[in-house]
C-alpha cells in the first residue's frame, strides 16, 4: 500500500516487474562487492553480454503479454534491458526516477538527462532534474560534497549538402561525475527510500492504464512487494548475488 488515500472503487491493476539483466556491477561484485560498490568505472554501468542475452530471452515471454504502459528506471541497465527485450515497441514508455534503485554504490548514481537523451533518443528525459537520483547534498549541502551540476557543453553541428551531424563532448561532465563518485560516502536513507517506493505506488494508482510493465531493480522491487510500508531488506545471500 502507498501513502495516499485508498481507492477502493478503482479497478485492479496488473503490474509486471522486470529486473534488469546482468550489469557490469553484478559481474564485478562476484569477485569483490565492496570494491565494485565504490568503483567510479561502474558509475551508471551498462549491462554485460550476458545481460543482453538475458533481456532477449525474457523478451520472448514479455511479447506474449498485453501491456498498456511501460515504465523504465533512468539507470542505464534498466533502459538497456528494456531495449534488448524488443518487446512493447508500440506501447507508450515513461521514464521515472521514482523506480530507480536505492543508492548504495556508484552504479546507483545516475547520468545527466542530456547524456541519456543523446544515447536513448527514442525516450523522453527532459522532465528529469539534472541530478534526479538521491543526493544528500539536496538536504544538507554543508555536510556532503555536492553532486556535479555541470551539464554537457552545447552540441557542435556540422551541415553538408546531404546530412546534418551533431556531436557532443561529454568529457568535462564525466570527469566531474567520476571525481564525485570516487569521494562518495553516502547511502540513500531507509526512510527516504521507502517514501520514494510509496510515492511510485501512488503514481501507478493514479495512472489510467490497467496493465503496466516496470523495468527496474532488485532492491526496489523487494521493497515494492513488501507487505507493509516498513523497510524491507533482502536476505544477505541475495544481496551478494544481485543489485
Amino acid at each position: 500500500k502507498g501513502t495516499g488515500q485508498a481507492m477502493d472503487k478503482q479497478p485492479p491493476k496488473t503490474i509486471y516487474l522486470v529486473r534488469h539483466g546482468e550489469s557490469g556491477f553484478n559481474k564485478a561484485a562476484l569477485e569483490n562487492r565492496d570494491e565494485a560498490l565504490h568503483s567510479s568505472l561502474l558509475h551508471d554501468c551498462d549491462i554485460t553480454e550476458l545481460g543482453v542475452q538475458q533481456a532477449s530471452e525474457v523478451g520472448e515471454l514479455l511479447k506474449k503479454l498485453e501491456v498498456d504502459l511501460v515504465v523504465v528506471s533512468p539507470l542505464r541497465r534498466a533502459i538497456q534491458t528494456y531495449y534488448n527485450t524488443t518487446a512493447f515497441t508500440t506501447v507508450p514508455v515513461v521514464v521515472s526516477h521514482l523506480c530507480s534503485e536505492r543508492v548504495e554504490g556508484t552504479c546507483d548514481t545516475g547520468s545527466h538527462p542530456d547524456v541519456l537523451a543523446s544515447e536513448f533518443s527514442a525516450l523522453q528525459f527532459s522532465h528529469l532534474s539534472p541530478n534526479w537520483w538521491y543526493s544528500p547534498a539536496s538536504i544538507d549541502p554543508f555536510s556532503f560534497r555536492p553532486l556535479p551540476h555541470t551539464p554537457p557543453p552545447q552540441p557542435t553541428t556540422t551541415t553538408t549538402t546531404t546530412t546534418t551531424t551533431t556531436m557532443f563532448d561529454f568529457a568535462p561532465y564525466w570527469t566531474a561525475v567520476r571525481e564525485h563518485t570516487q569521494k562518495r560516502g553516502y547511502i540513500e536513507p531507509k526512510g527516504a527510500f521507502v517514501a520514494r517506493v510509496n510515492a511510485f505506488k501512488d503514481w501507478l494508482r493514479a495512472r489510467p492504464e490497467s496493465r503496466i510493465a516496470v523495468f527496474g531493480h532488485a532492491d526496489f522491487f523487494w521493497q515494492f512487494t513488501a507487505k507493509s510500508g516498513e523497510f524491507a531488506r533482502r536476505p544477505k545471500q541475495q544481496q551478494q548475488q544481485q543489485q
